[in-house]
Formats: structure tokens, C-alpha cells, sequence
């Protein structure tokens, strides 16, 4: 009996030898090529895609092209050259165009033996000092923007009395303004931009601050970074999103958009942003998190109406403003000559500013009234801001550029406005308005300071159309003029100097992640490999950019056997898979 169990239990130890290498075996084979769905979480679950026929020669390496991705290595190369080379005050490194984009900029590095501020003047030439002061340390990276081009005599005084003169040398950049009119004595910087740059004047017309590579609509946030449209383009022309830069040009956060992006950018109180899709859909997207909070799309909320504002033609927006005081999102309507105010909690209509005659009768109890002869109504707004309740707008006053001839420009004002809104009343106002102006598509209003930016001025059908930045006393007299190369968006500020300078790891948001199915019906014979990414695919920060409206699926297949298979859309986000040589098989339509 004693044998008998013996063997029993030698016999159940060979059955369970032999089943764990049974299941090993087919757990083997069933794992050894399965499908990760967006890289975050591995589904065991096996394909009928047969992988055996892979060759070396096919394996294609992933990495990131983007401009910005060097900028981490870029800053971290300057702390290690600060932490070998140990320079002080008396042989001060200065770094002029530190990540490329920013040549009227600089880093200034040194060590000190204690804890020391530092305080550093860019000596002015119209007995405009400019001087910024920066946090105490022992080890100073200082950045500077504000230099002027050419050479610049530049001051560094130390906290404990010691100090030291240097002179700083920028590379030459052919555009400077031509002041007109001049009875300003303030010291602030005019920002504009065209298409690939941001300039910053000084009232003197000395060119102060350039960004290469970066232009179209901008903002200058609350923390004096920049919010910049991509200059990286979708299939429909339309810029990916926008990207948080410091003036020196380091990015911090990249936001991208599905579909696109289009006009301003609104920065509110809680940091987060308001963004307008080229789909026109209004966002609001986590600052922190590139997550969308909510979304307004306007043809569903005129819709839900009257049907017939179910056409989209009819809802293109052109630019977008945000109102504290009700928490209201502000679209102009360019179509409709016309501005909306919507709640931002239920997308509900406060009001609207425009002509009845635009609207349908199911529309006139938004419409706000007005009891002015003379009213001007919104027309091409290009700018529009909320200050104290206040709306201030800049109509340029052409809704169709193509239908309106050269000649006819002189019966057509620009205006910048001031409308009050007393929704209690359902009435609108104006406050202020002034139209002894015209600009051609691109205009700004500060109401604040009655600066006026006209982006595209034509005063003769003989001359070339030119940027005009003017400044009015509080009876409407022009007290400054400062003419200079045509523009898109204008700002008045100062020069923004960071108290310290600490780089971050840039975050890539992409804040409407498309979904990707997994499929398990694909015959391998079926997929080809990419042996030129270029030509089908753009990566770009973790983010691949798939061309020419393409529609199929990928396959990202590692030398572990492991495959991520996405379906493609605009944008694929591979942040989540491992870095790692991959196989890159696709079944694209029409390639």
C-alpha cells in the first residue's frame, strides 16, 4: 500500500510536469504576437496575423524629429557647462540666441560663493534703461531679453555691492520701424507678428525682441510666456494647435488639437484655455493637462433654435473673447456680422449684438437692442476682449474681402468699439467708438491705452499696404504713430525678464485623442512594410501625423513579438508604447 501511494504520488507530479508544459508551450505560442491597443494596456488576446516572414532589412528605428525636442538636451548642456567650468561675475558666460529662435535674447551664467540677486541693465539709447532683477543663488543662469541689434552695453550688480560691465553683440535684422508721431514717455513694447515671426518695438521704433519660426495669432499669458500657433500644418491647411513658449523660446507645453486650429487663443483666470477649432467648436482645455474640459459647437446650439442654423456656413467664427463677470464665452459670427454670447456652463444664448434683419424671427428675443442712429455693428471682427464688463471690439469692417475692389476702400472705416450690455434690459450700448481708420483684413484695439493696431492699411490703391500702430489722447488726437511692415495681431506690454529660469520636461497634450479599435480579422498578406516613413508619416513629439487624409490601420510590431496596431486617423498617439526598434507594417487605402 505504502508503494502504491508512493507511485500516486510520483504519477500526479509527472501530470502536473507535463500539464504546466503544455500550457507553457500554448501560452507561448498564443502570446508570441498579440496586439496592444493605444500601448497602455496589453491585451492577451491572439491574431491570425502571421509576422515569420520579418527580415532585419525591414526594421525601422522611431525618433522624434521635432525642433523641440532637443531643447531639454540644449538646457541641461548649458547647466553642465556653468557646473565644469565654474565662471564668475568677472567671466560671465553669455549664450546670445540660447535655443535658436530668439536672437535678440541671451542666457548670462555664473557661480557666486553665497546666495547672491542679481540686477542686470541693458543701457538704453533714448535714455530708456532697461533693468531686471533675479532671484537669489549661487549658481545664475540669467536670461535677458530686450537687447537691441548690434552691440548693447549691458550692467550685472551683484546684491553684495560688486558688479561688472559687458558688452553684448546680436546679429543684424533688417527691420526697423519709422515713428511718425511721437509725444509718448512711456517705455512700452509694441509685440506684433506676421506669419513665421513676433517682433517687439520699442516707442522709438528700435526692434527689441524677434522670434523666428513662430507668428500668426499669439497671446502674452499671465506668467509673460507666449501661447503661439504651431507651424506645423494638418492635411487642411490648419495649424496643429499651440505651443506655451517663454520669449527665449523654450517650449514648456505643447497643445494639440484634432482637426486643427484657428484665429486667438484665450488665456482665463484659472489658467485654462479657450481654443477654436477649425471645425468651429469651441474648446476649453486643461492647462494643466491638455484634457478637454468642455465643448461649444455653435451650429448645434443656433440649431437647436432654428433648424436652418444647421448650416455650417453660416457659424464660421473668426474670433473668440471670454467674459469673467457672467462666465460667458464671446463668438464673433463673421458671416452674421454678429456677436454671441453664450453661458459657458449650459451653451445657453445670453445675447447677441447684430442687425435683426440677419436673423430669423425665432432668433430677435437674443438679439439686443439699440437706440443709436448712428450704432456700428460688429463686421469682421479681428479683435475682442472683456475689461471691466466692457466689450471692446475692432471691426475692420469688410466680411467679404473678395467682393469689395480697391476703390471702394475709402467708403469703408475700420472701427474700434466699446459696447455695453445690460442683459437685465436685453439692450447694447456704446461706450466708445472711434472709425476715422481703416484696416484691411488685420486690426487690434486697447482700449485701456486707445491704442490702435491696423495690421493692413491701403490709403491708395497705388501703394503697398503697410502696419500702422496708432496711439489717441482721451480726445481722440493722435499722439503717436508708428509705421512698420504689415501684421497680424498686435500687443502692448514690456520686456518680460524671468526673476529665475529653471527648465521643465515639455509636455506633448493631445487634447482630443482619437480612439483607436482593435481589429483581429487582417491577413498579414494584406500589410506592407513603410521603408519611408516620410513619405506617408510625420512624427512629431509622440505624435504621428498621418498625410494626405490616409485611412487603414498600422502595425508597430518590436523585435520582443509584441505588435500595437492602431487605426489610422489625422493624429496617432504612440507616447504609451515602449521606445524601441519596431517593425512598421500599414494597409493604407490608395497606397
Amino acid at each position: 500500500m505504502m508503494k502504491s501511494k508512493k507511485m500516486t504520488k510520483k504519477g500526479e507530479l509527472i501530470v502536473i510536469i507535463i500539464i504546466l508544459t503544455i500550457l507553457f508551450v500554448i501560452a507561448s505560442f498564443i502570446s508570441k504576437y498579440y496586439v496592444v491597443n493605444k500601448g497602455d494596456t496589453i491585451n492577451s488576446i491572439p491574431t491570425n496575423v502571421d509576422f515569420d516572414f520579418l527580415d532585419k532589412s525591414s526594421l525601422t528605428k522611431l525618433s522624434n524629429n521635432s525642433e523641440v525636442s532637443d531643447l531639454e538636451s540644449t538646457f541641461k548642456k548649458y547647466e553642465e557647462d556653468l557646473s565644469t567650468n565654474k565662471y564668475t561675475l568677472e567671466n560671465a558666460k553669455v549664450v546670445v540666441n540660447p535655443f535658436n529662435v530668439s536672437p535678440l535674447s541671451c542666457l548670462i551664467m555664473f557661480d557666486t560663493e553665497e546666495n547672491l540677486s542679481v540686477s542686470v541693465k541693458v543701457v538704453g539709447r533714448n535714455n530708456n534703461d532697461l533693468v531686471s532683477n533675479y532671484e537669489s543663488s549661487k549658481n545664475h543662469i540669467i536670461p535677458l531679453n530686450g537687447l537691441y541689434v548690434g552691440n548693447n552695453t549691458v550692467v550685472i550688480t551683484l546684491s553684495n555691492g560688486n558688479s561688472k560691465t559687458i558688452s553684448i553683440d546680436t546679429s543684424y535684422i533688417d527691420n526697423k520701424a519709422n515713428v511718425v508721431t511721437d509725444t509718448l514717455s512711456d517705455n512700452g513694447i509694441y509685440y506684433v507678428s506676421d506669419d513665421s515671426h513676433i517682433y517687439g518695438y520699442d516707442i522709438y521704433g528700435n526692434l527689441r525682441y524677434y522670434l523666428n519660426n513662430h507668428g500668426g495669432n499669439f497671446t502674452i499669458t499671465s506668467n509673460s510666456h507666449l501661447l503661439v500657433t504651431s507651424n506645423h500644418t494638418n492635411n487642411a491647411g490648419y495649424s496643429t494647435g499651440y505651443e506655451e513658449i517663454d520669449l527665449l523660446g523654450y517650449v514648456y507645453n505643447i497643445y494639440n488639437v484634432d482637426g486643427g486650429v484657428k484665429d486667438n487663443i484665450v488665456e482665463l483666470s484659472t489658467g485654462d484655455l479657450l481654443i477654436c477649432g477649425a471645425n468651429n467648436i469651441v474648446y476649453l482645455i486643461s492647462r494643466s493637462t491638455g484634457l478637454v474640459i468642455n465643448s461649444y459647437n455653435i451650429s448645434d446650439i443656433l440649431s437647436s433654435i432654428d433648424s436652418r442654423y444647421g448650416d455650417t456656413s453660416l457659424n464660421n467664427i473668426n474670433y473668440i473673447a471670454y467674459d469673467n463677470s457672467n462666465s460667458s464665452i464671446l463668438l464673433s459670427l463673421n458671416a452674421m456680422s454678429s456677436i454671441i454670447s453664450i453661458n459657458s456652463s449650459d451653451s445657453s444664448i445670453n445675447y447677441i449684438i447684430g442687425r435683426i434683419s440677419k436673423w430669423s424671427s425665432k432668433m430677435y428675443k437674443y438679439i439686443a437692442k439699440n437706440y443709436y442712429y448712428n450704432f456700428i455693428y460688429p463686421s469682421s471682427v479681428s479683435s475682442m476682449y472683456v475689461s471691466d464688463s466692457k466689450l471692446v471690439v475692432f471691426n475692420t469692417g469688410i466680411n467679404d474681402y473678395s467682393s469689395v475692389s480697391c476703390n471702394n476702400y475709402a467708403s469703408i472705416h475700420s472701427s474700434g468699439v466699446v459696447y455695453l450690455v445690460d442683459m437685465s434690459k436685453m439692450s447694447v450700448s456704446m461706450e466708445y467708438k472711434y472709425n476715422k481708420i481703416f484696416s484691411y483684413e488685420k486690426g487690434s484695439f486697447n482700449y485701456n491705452n486707445r491704442t490702435f493696431g491696423l495690421g493692413n492699411n491701403i490709403t491708395s490703391c497705388n501703394e503697398e499696404s503697410k502696419g500702422i500702430i496708432y496711439s489717441l489722447d482721451d480726445n481722440n488726437n493722435v499722439i503717436y504713430e508708428l509705421d512698420l511692415s504689415p501684421f497680424i495681431t498686435m500687443y502692448k506690454g514690456s520686456i518680460y525678464n524671468y526673476s529665475s529660469y529653471n527648465y521643465k520636461d515639455i509636455n506633448n497634450y493631445f487634447s482630443l485623442d482619437s480612439k483607436f479599435s482593435l481589429s483581429l480579422s487582417e491577413d498579414a498578406n494584406n500589410y506592407y512594410n513603410i521603408n519611408k516613413l516620410d513619405t506617408i508619416l510625420e512624427l512629431y513629439n509622440n505624435i504621428i501625423h498621418v498625410k494626405d487624409n490616409l485611412s487603414g490601420t498600422l502595425i508597430f510590431l518590436s523585435k520582443r513579438g509584441i505588435a500595437y496596431k492602431y487605426n489610422i486617423n489625422e493624429y496617432i498617439n504612440i507616447s504609451n508604447i515602449p521606445k524601441e526598434d519596431y517593425y512598421i507594417y500599414y494597409n493604407i487605402d490608395g497606397v
